[in-house]
């Protein structure tokens, strides 16, 4: 898990599709009513969710995926289809029971990125080439390679080469990762999490500090849901067993 908050920058020549504008990510949502007196219902969603783009500070850039991720833009623009001759037709311009709305994240603004590091298929390549030079390595200086020799036989049977392969393995990971530091290397990616229910956050906020705040309005009324309900739960259990 890493965490970068830092200026976004296109990896490619995005355009958000109703204002215009330079973005690395868009959310258009359409909406329509059977009639006037009748309410919105949202009939489709058009997003660039799959568009990557690039995350900079002053220690460098990183590669963003924002696919998976909950997106938190600021920007949003409404309206009705008429203003837009890019993805309604003809046919439903100054329709009054259709509108949009568009969230956009603008090229340049602050965001804070929550997400999992990996490495694209190019690092992976890579990091496979510079294991197999330290095992080649590794063969070569006797005294480093009896040292997994765990069973003092002399030879290295596949289990003990399973082992120094592994510890190769994470030596590269560690000079990669202590190269990365300065974020300069675009083989790396931040993403979604390897498995369900690690968060993947993108919001256009100034600091961590800020996304906090937001979410602090919530922690209350959880709370007190959450103490209801453990009270409400050690009464039935007491009443279960008559000891009220």
């Amino acid at each position: 898990m890493i965490e970068v908050h830092g200026r976004a920058k296109r990896l490619y020549a995005l355009v958000s599709p109703i204002s215009q504008q330079p973005c690395v990510y868009y959310c258009l949502k359409k909406y329509r009513r059977a009639s006037r007196d009748k309410q919105w219902q949202l009939s489709r969603i058009t997003t660039s969710g799959t568009v990557p783009f690039i995350i900079e500070d002053n220690t460098g850039k990183i590669q963003i995926d924002p696919q998976g991720a909950k997106l938190s833009p600021k920007t949003t623009h409404e309206g009705s289809p008429g203003q837009s001759n890019i993805l309604f037709s003809s046919t439903i311009d100054d329709d009054p029971n259709e509108k949009w709305k568009e969230e956009v994240i603008h090229e340049g603004s602050i965001l804070y990125i929550l997400g999992f590091a990996r490495t694209s298929k190019n690092g992976n390549n890579e990091l496979r080439q510079q294991v197999s030079d330290k095992l080649r390595d590794l063969k070569t200086d006797h005294d480093k390679m009896m040292a997994y020799d765990k069973d003092g036989n002399g030879t290295i049977d596949s289990g003990e080469w399973d082992h120094a392969r592994s510890d190769m393995e994470q030596q590269v990971l560690q000079e990669k990762l202590h190269r990365s530091k300065e974020r300069s290397n675009q083989q790396l990616i931040i993403g979604a999490p390897p498995q369900n229910g690690l968060p993947f956050i993108i919001a256009e906020t100034e600091s961590e500090a800020n996304l906090t705040r937001n979410y602090s309005w919530y922690i209350p009324p959880l709370l007190t849901i959450g103490v209801g309900a453990f009270i409400w739960t050690l009464i039935r259990v007491a009443t279960f067993f008559n000891l009220l």
